[in-house]
């Protein structure tokens, strides 16, 4: 028998080993709950896979995450860890190749270099995907070019989805699971990312879609207070009814039933009882006539406010100055952010009589005001004016009232529309309608400079594309890696025109319509005045 004093010893020599071991391959972390091994590729090391909460799964299903339980082999994070629960109808590079309800992973990029003194800037992105599909674990948001670039750490993540995430029924399931999701991520960035060279005083939090939804949230919410020190926010559709805490919701309601669980003494333990497989398919077959607005056919998934969680209407905090965490701010969206949502909603050019029919549905008495902001745009597809109106409405002058919000309060803030045309295979099942077309998602690829990857060489692009990704990810770059930012900052990446801050008197944007962005002042004035006349809760 070993004596404790040797076994002292040789628990210290095992530590010693393991440290020195550490201290020689750069690629392993000890992160607080335990070692990751990650992968060198193209100037850049990545850690995939890592586990931010324990499985979301019996007892945890319908429930707050909760930290991951601590390991001692090192894991190895070199693939990504399954997306959520889904049936995804996005575009492929945004599609995870598999899928689990023990989804709850995270994905680390650094620069493969020392880092410098105080660590490297961190940005955390937030998929989009309605809140039913999509994964941060897929190639759309791969990190690799943006941590080499940028000399900055990107980290993204998995978050749930649909009913598991965002259901919400009366006081007994509070919903936000997936808003809780992205908070216990932002969290472990607080806690680990020091230990891969990153900077926890310095984390940007940002989003696309259904991602820059959940970025308003937390900008609102005192829960995420101090966990990000900036925010970007991409196409975020403020206007969009967010769920009423306690309030019936006809289609939550409806999935219920259909999972069989109405009438039961106990609807969450109900519920958990369910095969996946069950709620997954319930979700995708629900039918319910009338819903209170046309908007939740398309977006039924979705935040709950007026809880601890989000205790206002994000836009009722924006409108009053009333944001919990009033940081720099970057918003913008696409020129054509509606186009698929009405093509692909609408498979026939739009006549007179239904276009009316379709404003008064969405805007009631104010359809006469709206159908003279738009009369320009009407023909003999009216389609065309329908997906101006609902890009304006859902994406650019919410953007904008976002933005004079954060002015207001004296906090840099930098606006921007991006117009380009994008001609790719990345379009997936919306290329019949967004080919040639700066539709929803269009920055993505330019943003990540996909078109940099060496990985993703097979994506289809031109020298314009090319180009403008460089652009475009360097600007993107300047706002999170910028030491400080205040009233009087510009984004001024090297050779690149400069960007300067949005304010009340010229609403300045940055406008990026070809492979050299410009400036242009007073974009889309006379719609969102309107708008922000009639204001963004039409739909609540």
């Amino acid at each position: 028998m070993v004596g404790s004093k040797h076994l002292t010893i040789l628990i210290l020599l095992a530590a010693l080993s393991t440290f020195a071991a550490a201290k020689h391959d750069d690629t392993l972390v000890i992160t607080k709950f335990g070692p990751v091994r990650g992968s060198r590729a193209n100037g850049t090391v990545s850690f995939l896979g890592i586990p931010f909460a324990q499985p979301p799964v019996n007892e945890l299903r319908f429930a707050s995450p909760v930290p991951p339980t601590p390991w001692t082999e090192t894991l190895n994070a070199t693939e990504f860890a399954p997306g959520c629960p889904q049936m995804c109808k996005l575009p492929d590079l945004m599609c995870p190749d598999k899928q689990s309800e023990d989804c709850l992973y995270l994905n680390v990029y650094i620069p493969d270099k020392t880092p410098p003194k105080g660590g490297w800037p961190v940005y955390v992105f937030i998929h989009g995907g309605s809140f039913f599909e999509g994964a941060g674990g897929c190639v759309a948001y791969n990190g690799l070019q943006f941590a080499r670039a940028g000399d900055l750490i990107l980290v993204n993540l998995n978050y749930r989805l649909g009913a598991l995430g965002w259901l919400t029924h009366k006081t007994e399931i509070k919903g936000n699971f997936g808003l809780q999701d992205q908070r216990l991520a932002l969290q472990w960035v607080q806690d680990n990312i020091q230990l891969f060279g990153g900077n926890k005083d310095q984390v940007t939090v940002g989003g696309e879609s259904a991602g820059a939804m959940s970025v308003i949230s937390h900008l609102v919410s005192p829960l995420s207070k101090g966990l990000f020190h900036r925010a970007i926010v991409e196409s975020g559709p403020l206007s969009i009814p967010f769920i009423q805490y306690g309030r019936d919701n006809k289609y939550y309601t409806q999935f219920i039933e259909d999972a069989q669980c109405l009438d039961a003494q106990n609807v969450t333990e109900c519920l958990r009882s369910k095969k996946l497989e069950t709620l997954v398919d319930i979700q995708e077959s629900i039918v319910v006539v009338p819903l209170p607005q046309p908007i939740h056919y398309v977006l039924p998934w979705m935040p709950t406010y007026g809880n601890e969680e989000i205790p206002i209407h994000p836009y009722l905090a924006y409108k009053n100055g009333e944001m919990q965490s009033k940081v720099p701010l970057l918003t913008g969206s696409n020129r054509e952010d509606g186009r698929p949502f009405i093509y692909a909603a609408v498979g026939f050019p739009l006549d007179y009589e239904a276009y009316d029919l379709a404003l008064f549905a969405l805007f009631g008495t104010h359809m006469f005001r709206v159908a003279q902001m738009y009369a320009k745009y009407t023909g003999e597809d009216n389609r065309i004016a329908l997906q101006q109106l609902a890009t304006d409405y859902l994406f650019t002058c919410p953007s904008r009232f976002m933005a004079k919000s954060f002015r207001a309060q004296g906090l840099p803030t930098f606006t921007y529309n991006f117009g380009y045309g994008y001609t790719s295979d990345f379009w997936g099942p919306y290329a019949f309608c967004c080919e040639g077309h700066s539709c929803h998602g269009v920055e993505l690829p330019f943003v990540f400079d996909l078109f940099a990857e060496p990985s993703m060489k097979y994506l289809k692009r031109t020298r314009s594309d090319e180009e403008l990704g460089l652009h475009t990810q360097s600007y993107w770059i300047d706002f999170v890696t910028a030491k400080s930012l205040d009233e009087s900052s510009v984004l001024k990446p090297k050779s690149q025109v400069p960007w300067p801050q949005f304010d009340q008197q010229s609403r300045v944007w940055m406008n990026f319509t070809d492979t050299m962005p410009n400036v242009t002042a007073g974009f889309r004035t006379e719609a969102c005045d309107m708008w922000d006349e009639i204001g963004y809760l039409l739909w609540q």
